[in-house]
């Protein structure tokens, strides 16, 4: 060791690795935060995959960057109502990276809860924890109805080797919706006049497991029974190239109990679709089970879904 400390090829060599190194940790902690959110917003609005980003601070952070007060609305979304993320951070899964087939994770914090995963080799997987649905107000705009609850659970999807959007798409879903609610918002329901008006409502711990085969997602059967509303469901959602042409076959029961009535609205509801009710449609009436339950059917494409009432299944 010692003969070979004595070679000056040796020693301007460790001198000047140790030099670059303390060169290139000094930038590292002291690179403008300003700069790098400039250059991560420059890159993300010049790839046209997003309407508008903006965040309010970044830093590099271990072998990735760290972004906080992160602000984006989608290519389609409402800019009053934009993704609102605490802090969202990327890096490598590992000090090797690939550019043909990189290893990635990520971990997002928003919502009261988290979002943390890793992509590799085509295989992208995702743990979701304790994510606060009510506060997710893009979400509250695409269901309609008002959703709450607490999401928990894990997620695997697997790509194709070929490009094929969503028809290559395989995997898993399984999700939990603790103390999941609907309401308030309005329920348009076939064969009345008008929407009927939906208070807040209580539906229970909800299960959303789904199994992922090439680009058909299929929603195992479910029921929930002790709430305001009791809910059950199953069906299938298939993409056969683009998100809008895929399509779904979905099928719901759900039964107001009389727990609705600690509010004016809910009564109105229970009143609307009481079948002994004679301002209910007969169709309607004959679409209730013996116990109360009333079918809706949920058909069509992705984008513009048809709902249909039908006769409920449970009896």
């Amino acid at each position: 060791m010692q003969q070979l400390w004595q070679r000056k090829s040796v020693r301007l060599l460790i001198y000047s690795s140790w030099t670059t190194l303390i060169f290139v940790l000094s930038l590292v902690w002291t690179y403008p935060s300003d700069a790098l959110v400039a250059e991560v917003e420059a890159a993300v609005n010049n790839s046209g995959t997003l309407k508008s980003f903006e965040a309010r601070k970044a830093s590099l952070s271990g072998l990735g960057v760290a972004i906080d007060g992160v602000s984006l609305v989608t290519a389609k979304g409402d800019p009053n109502l934009p993704w609102k993320f605490k802090r969202v951070w990327v890096g490598l899964n590992g000090f090797s990276f690939d550019p043909k087939n990189p290893s990635l994770r990520f971990a997002v914090d928003a919502y009261k809860g988290s979002v943390s995963g890793s992509y590799s080799d085509r295989q992208l997987d995702v743990e979701v924890d304790a994510l606060d649905l009510g506060g997710i107000m893009p979400l509250q705009k695409i269901v309609k109805v008002g959703l709450s609850g607490q999401a928990n659970g894990e997620a695997a999807f697997k790509f194709a080797e070929k490009p094929s959007g969503m028809r290559g798409l395989s995997g898993r879903v399984d999700l939990a919706i603790k103390s999941a609610g609907v309401g308030p918002g309005e329920v348009p329901i076939p064969g009345f006049g008008s929407a009927l008006t939906l208070p807040p409502a209580q539906v229970g711990d909800l299960p959303l497991d789904l199994e992922i085969n090439k680009g058909e997602f299929e929603l195992k059967k479910f029921k929930v029974t002790g709430g305001d509303v009791e809910l059950a469901g199953e069906g299938t959602v298939s993409f056969v190239g683009r998100r809008s042409s895929g399509r779904m076959d979905m099928a719901f029961d759900l039964r107001p109990t009389d727990k609705l009535k600690a509010t004016q609205e809910g009564k109105n509801l229970l009143t609307a679709l009481d079948p002994k009710s004679p301002l209910l449609p007969s169709r309607i009436k004959r679409s209730f089970s013996k116990k109360g339950w009333l079918g809706i059917s949920v058909t069509g494409r992705v984008n513009r879904p048809r709902l249909k009432v039908r006769k409920s299944r449970i009896d």
